[in-house]
């Protein structure tokens, strides 16, 4: 018996050392978790428990570029300080949704100073 795989298209490919490797995207599927790296696990779990970008943390923000910031996450009732790529790595969408929390805070900010 052949094993079944639910594949939607696939969207390049590439030959390397005589082989054909083909990029799949999958029909998300459940797996044991024997069959993931452990490190790929974890961070499920940050992301599934809620982590959220409190925001930078000021002394790395001084003459500093946003790239060498260093921000605070809270994961349930922990803090912990991590580097921007870190970040942007591991919390995309949270960063995200932090700046673009920001931008409406000082977009609203604005328009109550343009009715005073």
């Amino acid at each position: 018996m052949s094993d079944l795989y639910a594949v939607r298209k696939i969207l390049g490919s590439k030959k390397e050392k005589g082989k054909t490797y083909y990029l799949v995207d999958w029909i998300p599927s459940y797996t044991e978790a024997s069959n993931l790296p452990k490190s790929v696990i974890d961070e499920y779990k940050d992301y599934k428990n809620g982590a959220t970008i409190i925001g930078p943390y000021e002394p790395s923000t001084k003459n500093k570029t946003k790239k060498e910031w260093k921000w605070v996450v809270q994961l349930n009732d922990q803090y912990e300080i991590i580097s921007h790529e870190e970040a942007a790595n591991k919390y995309k969408d949270e960063l995200i949704k932090y700046f673009m929390d920001q931008t409406v805070l000082t977009t609203s900010k604005a328009n109550n100073n343009d009715e005073d």
